[in-house]
């Protein structure tokens, strides 16, 4: 393989050194000489190898000299500040785009100074991930010092989950998007896992991003609760003006999303908000279900195109309001609310039916192209009226439906439902029915997964300029 690199491959355009394979000194030193005047390799994968201060040295010295390589991943958890620092002077100065340092020991101040290094002009990076490092406050402040001293920075995706970031690093990292006439544009903000970070954080960062223009995507899932409700309440007031924003399990109160749906209503259904998701809130309920499907769905000119309501406490009645308003919807998660039950499902294929005439009854789930019920407690009897309501028509864009782990009862109650999805299968056979163990339906969605969601509805997994 490193003779390829050196060879300057045409086709070896991406290289993952897997973990298994060891690389001594001598490996390094010759992957270093062959970068170094290589032309053709775009994305190199060195994760899960240790990386020492003198082979850290040796690879930013071949990244300095190389301009076609744009996407790196190195070093393992024992990595640490002292060899990002000796290979942060490389990137600075790399044709580099994208670069992967979650968990690789990055701690305080000296790991946060050496992520700061790497994003020193003339630094063309624009996607660092630096999750999973305990960088806390210090470290956040350390970026952020650098980051902000930065003019020309093309920093647009910054992953900070699980980084120990408090308020104080929020602040910090606020002011510096907020710096040199405005800082670098970041377009995706993720904070996920910061339990520390609280209501001010949360809106300092909120504000700025906005402020900025630029920001798309912002990801609070995981931390406390008070983050969650600063970055709603902010919201709520100012304008919902993000793509995508993801609260997941953050304990919110009900007055938090009640001010979130407020701002949505305000801004005309969520203005520019594409994909919304506040699983593992019980606080939503039924009430907070139908308030959300009334006030920021049913009226025009929203444009919310992926919803995630999963183990958010709705039952049948929510569950309702949200299939009847959400016409534009082109994904809708309902897993884990076992409330929804037969009547949920009832309640849906009452709005699915196709009539005589060949137009829907109401144009609930019409844009709907992936539709998760799975684990929301629907017996046989709620899954025979759904799937005979989709069989004749209803939900037309309809491209997957996850119906895994719901009630299947008794032998002869499996018997119907197999019966029920072999119809709908053969009434709709491009439509993936997902019912059972085994299939993805009942398993719920990744991080892969969601990554992949936040990816189809607003881009973000297009490549970036450069």
């Amino acid at each position: 393989l490193v003779a390829r690199v050196a060879a300057g491959d045409a086709a070896l355009r991406r290289l993952h050194v897997m973990a298994q394979r060891t690389l001594s000194g001598a490996d390094w030193e010759a992957l270093a000489r062959a970068l170094e005047g290589n032309d053709t390799l775009e994305e190199l994968s060195l994760s899960g190898h240790e990386l020492s201060e003198a082979h850290a040295a040796l690879l930013g010295g071949a990244l300095a000299r190389n301009a076609t390589l744009r996407e790196l991943a190195v070093g393992t958890p024992t990595t640490g500040a002292a060899a990002a620092a000796a290979l942060a002077p490389g990137v600075a100065v790399s044709a580099l785009r994208s670069i992967d340092l979650a968990n690789r020991g990055l701690e305080g101040a000296a790991g946060g100074a050496a992520l700061g290094a790497m994003l020193a002009a003339p630094s063309t990076l624009a996607s660092v991930d630096a999750s999973r490092n305990a960088l806390g406050d210090e470290g956040v402040e350390a970026l952020a010092t650098a980051l902000g001293a930065n003019a020309s920075s093309e920093l647009a995706r910054l992953d900070l989950a699980e980084c120990g970031v408090g308020d104080a690093g929020a602040a910090a990292l606020a002011a510096a998007m907020c710096a040199n006439g405005g800082g670098p544009a970041l377009q995706a903000l993720r904070l996920a896992g910061n339990a520390t970070l609280g209501c001010a954080g949360a809106a300092a960062l909120v504000a700025a991003g906005v402020a900025s223009g630029s920001l798309r995507e912002l990801d609070l899932s995981d931390t406390a609760a008070g983050a969650a409700a600063g970055a709603a309440e902010w919201l709520s007031a100012h304008g919902a003006s993000v793509s995508a924003l993801t609260l997941a399990r953050c304990k919110l109160a009900p007055e938090a999303f009640e001010a979130l749906v407020d701002g949505m209503e305000a801004a005309g259904g969520g203005s520019s908000l594409e994909m919304l998701d506040v699983s593992g809130n019980e606080c939503v309920g039924d009430a907070g279900a139908v308030r959300l499907a009334e006030r920021a769905l049913a009226p025009a000119g929203g444009t919310l195109a992926a919803l995630d309501l999963s183990e958010c406490g709705v039952g049948a009645v929510g569950a309702g309001a949200l299939f009847r308003a959400a016409g534009g919807v082109r994904r809708l998660s309902l897993r884990g609310n076992e409330g929804v039950g037969d009547g949920g499902a009832l309640e849906l294929a009452a709005v699915l039916r196709v009539g005589g005439d060949g137009e829907t009854a109401a144009a609930a789930l019409a844009s709907c192209e992936e539709l998760c019920l799975a684990s929301c407690g629907i017996g046989a009897a709620g899954a025979e009226a759904l799937f005979d309501a989709l069989a004749g028509g209803g939900a037309p864009s309809l491209r997957t439906l996850e119906m895994g782990g719901n009630d299947v009862g008794d032998d002869a109650c499996m018997e119907r439902w197999k019966a029920a999805v072999t119809a709908l299968r053969e009434a709709r056979p491009a439509l993936d029915v997902q019912w059972k163990a085994g299939e993805r339906g009942d398993a719920g969605m990744s991080e892969q997964e969601r990554e992949a969601l936040r990816a189809r509805v607003i881009g973000t997994a297009a490549p970036l300029a450069g």
